[in-house]
């Protein structure tokens, strides 16, 4: 990466890096990526630019992680090996947080990895179909408000209307 301030480039490189790609940044220029290290395998990062600091992000109950975007809230967006007890393991896409974190996987796909996410909570990526398991396909998702905001917002807009109603009579 190119440090404004420097011209200098700048890189997320970790001690026995391997495979590094740094993918998506935000407007606070923390960086998302995915790096292989030797003696750790695939694991995902956020380099934060103006520190200098790397947090590498190996999500609890995977084979390996990889990050590929940030939003300006911090949450990620990626892709995990998650193990399959008797079975392969299966990639399945994650967004979240380290501490806060869930798995999507395509309806009927062999192979889910989200590559971006917005301040709005939508999402980008691809899965692989589950038949042939190597056509890959592009997807958008886009967050669902819970019943309670419904309600909340429902609420809301029913006091605005009261109080102007009250208001004009």
């Amino acid at each position: 990466m190119l440090d404004r301030n420097t011209g200098d480039m700048v890189s997320t490189n970790a001690p026995n890096s391997r495979f590094n790609i740094a993918q998506g940044i935000n407007a606070s220029l923390q960086v998302a990526g995915g790096d292989t290290l030797t003696g750790l395998g695939p694991i995902g990062y956020v380099f934060d630019i103006g520190s200098g600091t790397r947090s590498n992000v190996s999500l609890p109950g995977t084979n390996g992680t990889r990050l590929r975007d940030l939003d300006n809230f911090g949450r990620f967006a990626g892709w995990a090996t998650v193990p399959v007890p008797g079975g392969p393991s299966i990639t399945q896409g994650v967004v979240g947080t380290v501490s806060s974190f869930e798995f999507m996987m395509f309806p009927g796909s062999a192979y889910t990895a989200l590559q971006g996410i917005n301040d709005a909570g939508w999402i980008s990526g691809s899965y692989s179909d589950a038949v042939t398991g190597s056509d890959f396909r592009g997807f958008l998702a886009i967050p669902i408000p819970e019943p309670a905001t419904w309600t909340l917002w429902l609420i809301g807009v029913g006091a605005v209307l009261a109080w102007r109603r009250r208001k004009t009579v």
